[in-house]
């Protein structure tokens, strides 16, 4: 739509026009017409016709419908997710918006966050379980739901590594053993999920992934919502470089031999 209001390609998209999306999606599925360059993607598109700036896509896959400047730790999530701007790979913004126990315009805390639960999912994800259910497991447990909002609010932000060590998520690893007849331990269990993390990482980077990969759209990195008093923009780097270093990666984005060695890849 906005590259039709631009004028770098023709079509009969327009902002407002529900009924031309619904024809745009047959013309997709179909390959007819102009179908078959949208059913490349936004970012092959972009790099054929123009508007890199505002096709929202991180490594090819396009963004979910969070907005991530006005949640920074989903920023950072989206920008370094293996699959690309994945919200399922950390999906911070439960906490930052939806749950309000971490602040979504601060960049303290949002890579020690990010790290756990890309973990996390991974492992649970590889059990072929709904990752939200950790909302349900881990939200239940009588420390967290006995705990004043503003105490909970006050440890993720400021002592990070110390909230998380509290998490208890044991009932994972119980499931697991139960079905797999395999017993783990909480930190084995999360271990697990690292090394399936940074596995899917070390591929990537053998295939040429670099830091300049691990980012955001230009709109969303250098321009404001409209609307915004705050005009908030996504600070990417600092969040990214603090990211590597408390992963193990270098500089680059790659995983270093004293990580893999650590995980056994």
């Amino acid at each position: 739509m906005e590259a039709t209001q631009k004028g770098l390609i023709k079509t009969d998209l327009e902002f407002g026009s529900p009924n031309q999306v619904i024809k745009a999606l047959n013309t997709i599925a179909h390959l007819e017409g102009f179908g078959r360059e949208m059913a490349k993607g936004t970012r092959q598109l972009s790099e054929k016709f123009g508007g890199k700036s505002f096709a929202i896509q991180v490594k090819g896959l396009e963004m979910a419908g969070y907005d991530p400047r006005g949640a920074y730790g989903q920023g950072l999530g989206y920008a370094v997710a293996n699959r690309g701007a994945c919200h399922l790979s950390s999906f911070l913004i439960a906490f930052e918006n939806f749950l309000g126990l971490l602040k979504p315009d601060s960049t303290r805390s949002k890579p020690e966050f990010v790290i756990f639960f890309e973990n996390f999912y991974a492992a649970i994800n590889s059990m072929d379980i709904c990752q939200f259910t950790g909302y349900g497991l881990t939200l239940e447990t009588p420390l967290t739901r006995m705990s004043p909002h503003f105490v909970l609010r006050f440890l993720m932000q400021y002592f990070p590594n110390f909230a998380l060590a509290l998490v208890d998520f044991s009932l994972y690893p119980d499931l697991f053993s139960a079905t797999a007849g395999i017993r783990l331990t909480s930190k084995e269990f999360l271990l697990a999920g690292e090394r399936i993390h940074i596995l899917e990482r070390l591929m990537n980077t053998n295939e040429g992934i670099r830091k300049p990969d691990d980012t955001l759209p230009d709109r969303l990195l250098f321009e404001s919502q409209k609307d915004d008093p705050k005009k908030r923009r996504v600070p990417l780097e600092s969040m990214l470089n603090k990211y590597y270093g408390l992963r193990g990666y270098d500089k680059d984005g790659i995983p270093k031999n004293s990580l893999l060695k650590k995980l056994g890849i």
